[in-house]
Formats: structure tokens, sequence, C-alpha cells
């Protein structure tokens, strides 16, 4: 997550899949990821982060970038720096005042190669010793389809849901969705008789993450139990305090049942700005989904779901 100003930033330079030398019928083509672990005390999080390969022309180092559908796409400027200077061109643009850094290079992700493509550049993130170049985020699929294949760890990207395998579409069953106003997708889940509009973000470790009356309201509790759980919880180069604990009801979506689902909210109220300016009640993570393919479906505006295999 980051703040309102720099999400529009952001958004001025941001790479979309696929946007130089490809035909418009993107074919259907497996990538594999890797998950990354996080602990905190004594919580481990063995799927806390997805990271898919990128190469980047001219540097013949390991690189991956960090999928998250709650952001916009980026580079860190520390992990950028290491490569070698002839790999990319830096230029400026300005916006209301603010100096923005852009990283024009060519290379490749998801299987699909991409030219003189411009990338936001964020001060203070990664490092010298770092893999981790940037972010992958939700404006890299507009207009297309993105498929989660959790227990296999691979993924796609494709043109259309036409596309698709159909050995998965004879598996899979869609929900409506919705973009918000900064192309997060939306859809709707159900906790017990609460409905609640959430943007899905593959960043989150968090299944659920809401406001905190909502919080109180889901799960019957103040906050100040010693049972609950408390993250510290490191976002954009800040740490965030998460206070969780398990709903007094299930969570219900896309014809999935989780009893006792671990809702979080953050006592500071850090993310009211984007449930209010993305008018949804909740950031829903990957957590509900690791046995499971998901598709999100950008183009038709809807999230598929099946087993996995």
């Amino acid at each position: 997550m980051r703040s309102k100003h720099l999400a529009i930033l952001l958004m001025l330079v941001s790479i979309v899949v696929c946007t130089a030398g490809c035909a418009k019928t993107i074919p259907f083509k497996w990538s594999g990821f890797e998950w990354v672990a996080w602990s905190e005390g004594e919580l481990h999080f063995p799927k806390a982060a997805i990271l898919v390969p990128m190469s980047i022309e001219g540097y013949d180092g390991e690189l991956f970038m960090q999928l998250d559908t709650g952001a916009h796409t980026c580079l860190y400027d520390l992990t950028l720096a290491r490569l070698p200077d002839s790999s990319y061109k830096i230029s400026h643009i300005s916006y209301e005042g603010d100096d923005i850094e852009v990283a024009t290079l060519k290379g490749q992700v998801l299987g699909h190669k991409f030219r003189n493509v411009k990338f936001a550049v964020l001060p203070n993130l990664g490092g010298p010793e770092s893999q981790i170049i940037g972010t992958l985020g939700i404006d890299a699929f507009r207009g297309k389809v993105l498929v989660l294949d959790f227990p296999n760890n691979r993924l796609a990207v494709t043109s259309s849901i036409n596309q698709l395998p159909e050995e998965l579409t004879q598996r899979l069953s869609y929900v409506s969705a919705e973009l918000t106003r900064r192309n997060r997708f939306k859809v709707n889940v159900n906790v017990g008789e609460s409905q609640l509009s959430a943007f899905y973000d593959t960043g989150s470790v968090f299944p659920l993450v809401v406001h905190e009356s909502t919080w109180r309201e889901l799960t019957d509790r103040s906050g100040e139990e010693q049972d609950n759980i408390v993250v510290n919880a490191s976002s954009w180069g800040q740490t965030i305090k998460m206070v969780g604990a398990p709903a007094q009801s299930p969570l219900q979506f896309a014809g999935l049942t989780i009893a006792d689902p671990e809702i979080f909210f953050t006592p500071n109220g850090k993310f009211d700005p984007i449930f209010m300016g993305e008018r949804i009640d909740a950031i829903m993570g990957n957590a509900p989904f690791y046995d499971y393919v998901v598709v999100l479906d950008l183009r038709g505006k809807q999230f598929g779901i099946a087993p996995g295999t």
C-alpha cells in the first residue's frame, strides 16, 4: 500500500504486460513463481509474498518482482542501482511540483517480452544485495486475465478466458467483480450475515483486513484482549501494527466456506484512507485460496475459482 498522492503518481508511468512487440491475442502459458516466507516473533507465515522472475536486457543476474494486486507497478531504487548503467535509462517527470524518477528498460516478465517500458522508481526500497527489483501491480494486467495456480506455484496472463485450458475452464465457477477507482479488483464477501466489499490483494498475508469498528462487530471483541494476534507488519518501508482474532461467523465467497476466519485491523486507522477512497469495507489476501486456482478476469470483470489439482 502507499499514500493516495503516490498512487496517483505511479499510475502515470506503469508497465502493462506485453505492451510492445506482442500480438493482441496473448497465448496461455504457465510461468513459475516462488513464495517468500516471513516471521514476526513467534508467528511464521510460510507464504507471505509471491515473487515472479524478471530479466532485464544487459544484466545477467537473477531478479524478481513481487506480485501485488493491491499496488501499482514500480521499481525499487536501491536494487536498480546494482544493475549496469547501460541496462536502463533514467529520466524525470514533474507532477504537481514533485520530481518523479523514471527508468526505461527492456526485458521479460511472466514469459512476455517488453521494450522501452517506463517504470516509476520508488526511493529507499530494495537494497544492493536484494534480488527483488520491484512490484508487479494490478495495472500490469489491465484488460487481461491473470491466473494463479496456488497448489502448483505457477501463474499465467492471457488476453481472454477463451484462452484458458479446457480442463481448467470446466472446473471454474465465477462471481462478478468490479474495478475500483484505482483499478483494484473488488468483489463481495460474506462473514456471517455481513456482506463486505473487498479488493483482492496478492501482496497481503492476512486473510481479511477490515475497519476497526467492523472488526469489533465481526469478532465480538474490543481489541484489547490478551489473546488477540498482534503482528508488526512491514508495508512499503513502514511498520504497521495489525491486531487479529477469529470471526464469530464463517467467511463465504464464491462457494468457499472458511470457518473461524482470522480477520485483522490497524489500531491507528492506517488503511482508512484506502477504505474510503476505494469505497470498500475490506482487503482480502491470499490465505483463503492456497488450495485453489484463482482467475482474475479484468477484461470481463469476474473472479473465477477452481479446486487445485
